[in-house]
């Protein structure tokens, strides 16, 4: 499972994107099969991790909404073609540590997911994790605890969709970096 730390995600990137009171637009990422609506350009980063079925490709899409300190971030990871899991294998590998009360099943955008939140050293985290089309999903708000509930992580986790094969949204922009090419509108 993907996680990281608001000390460990700040250090993670090595430049920071506030978002004032900029409109909210959809940013869609061909390449990991998703779009989801935000203030700000995210910052890309990507590596390799390892899951219970091999190498995986993670790629990290954050932005920081304001000076509040809160990071939004998705871990997009491909699952390697050995990974023959199912959505409520990786959902359960993704939650057990997380105490079952804790835990709320859901769907969106057709995809099995998860939500959890935990506060840890005056922080908070709030988590959702999907499972779809040989992706696996992470949205993650970490930032201290004076600052949640956050007024738009409902907004930010439910825009999150999944892309049909070949879509591009009109008004839509792709990230600059992702290997599909330049911003598209």
């Amino acid at each position: 499972m993907i996680q990281l730390t608001a000390a460990a995600l700040l250090a993670f990137f090595s430049c920071v994107t506030t978002a004032s009171a900029a409109e909210w637009r959809e940013y869609a990422y061909e390449a990991d099969g998703f779009a989801i609506s935000q203030s700000a350009v995210p910052i890309l980063q990507e590596e390799e991790r390892e899951s219970p079925a091999g190498p995986m490709h993670v790629r990290h899409y954050a932005f920081f909404p304001g000076p509040n300190g809160v990071v939004f971030m998705v871990s997009a990871g491909t699952l390697n073609a050995s990974d023959k899991r199912t959505a409520e294998e990786i959902l359960a590998f993704a939650t057990r540590n997380v105490p079952e009360g804790a835990i709320e099943y859901l769907v969106q955008s057709g995809a099995k997911g998860v939500q959890y939140g935990y506060e840890k050293d005056g922080g908070s985290t709030l988590i959702r994790v999907l499972a779809a089309g040989g992706h696996q999903y992470v949205l993650q708000l970490n930032g201290p605890a004076s600052a949640f509930p956050h007024p738009d992580a409902e907004r930010w986790m439910d825009s999150w969709r999944l892309l049909k094969p070949g879509e591009k949204p009109k008004g839509s922009r792709e990230i600059v970096g992702v290997p599909n090419g330049p911003p598209t509108l």
